[in-house]
């Protein structure tokens, strides 16, 4: 019977997966918690017309681990309360997602309407449901690791 070599600590391969698993899991929770608080928060409807959408370039992390992510932040024009407000939406998308002229329904945040929530919160919802079920299937592996050492 011929032995295979084992290379590494199991033990160690299964602490990565269930920390990463509980990260992932936290992460979900925290983004869907503070996304619903936000929609709460967001109450006032509006009808905003797009001004324009802004072409925004970010860079994510540092040396050779830097990567750019780009993206059109749709600008809406309203009036809330008499006064007509210009605000640039914290969330974008390529390709943009409104047609410049379009008139869209958006919630403002009554006590600070530069605060604003457009869309259905569709993707909200799938980005913290993909996070928990990455953290559940990680630390499910890591589990599974655990156990059959």
């Amino acid at each position: 019977m011929r032995r295979t070599k084992q290379h590494g600590d199991p033990r160690l391969g299964a602490a990565i997966f269930i920390i990463l698993g509980i990260l992932s899991l936290v992460a979900g929770l925290v983004f869907f918690v503070v996304t619903r608080r936000k929609r709460k928060r967001c109450s006032a409807p509006v009808s905003a017309k797009v001004a324009e959408n802004l072409f925004e370039r970010s860079t994510i992390g540092t040396g050779s681990n830097k990567s750019s992510v780009s993206g059109y932040y749709p600008v809406f024009e309203f009036t809330f309360r008499g006064k007509k407000m210009r605000v640039k939406s914290n969330t974008g998308s390529y390709p943009p997602e409104y047609k410049i002229g379009d008139i869209e329904e958006i919630r403002v945040n009554p006590d600070n309407p530069q605060e604003l929530v457009s869309g259905s919160g569709k993707i909200e919802v799938i980005v913290s449901a993909a996070l928990i079920a990455f953290g559940l299937l990680f630390s499910g592996i890591g589990v599974l690791i655990a156990l059959s050492i």
